[in-house]
């Protein structure tokens, strides 16, 4: 049986969640506002539409 259109979505969050924090948040030699821009640039849809008004700041913490 094929997986459902939310358990794949729900497996390629987990998957960008892993890659993002062990690549990104986890970089040190990142600042904020770089994690910010990487984020933001990976989202898509309604995700994209929320976050599309941040205004990266070193004090956003991600």
């Amino acid at each position: 049986m094929a997986p459902t259109a939310a358990e794949r979505e729900l497996r390629e969050w987990e998957t960008f969640t892993s890659i993002f924090k062990s690549l990104i948040h986890e970089n040190e030699t990142l600042t904020n506002v770089d994690k910010v821009h990487y984020l933001v640039g990976q989202l898509k849809g309604p995700a994209l539409t929320v976050c599309s008004g941040l205004a990266p700041r070193e004090t956003i913490m991600i």
